[in-house]
């Protein structure tokens, strides 16, 4: 992922600790979320995306996602 953050922020239009600084605020972040945790915010934010008044196929079509992230959380857990 590192890698890629140059690219993400169009280097060289940015400085170098501007992306240092992600970096180290992504280590931070990622290492204290867990998969489950993960699947709990999704499974709730389709809660929370359901009854807006959405086309059917695209409610649909976030439901599946939704659903399968955290099917695949609970089938590698």
């Amino acid at each position: 992922m590192a890698a890629y953050l140059p690219l993400f922020f169009g280097e060289p239009a940015v400085d170098a600790d501007v992306v240092e600084t992600f970096r180290n605020e992504v280590r931070e972040s990622i290492a204290w979320t867990t998969w489950a945790y993960i699947a709990e915010v999704v499974a709730r934010q389709l809660g929370v995306f359901r009854g807006f008044g959405h086309l059917e196929t695209v409610e649909r079509m976030v439901e599946r996602l939704a659903e399968s992230v955290v099917s695949a959380v609970r089938w590698h857990a």
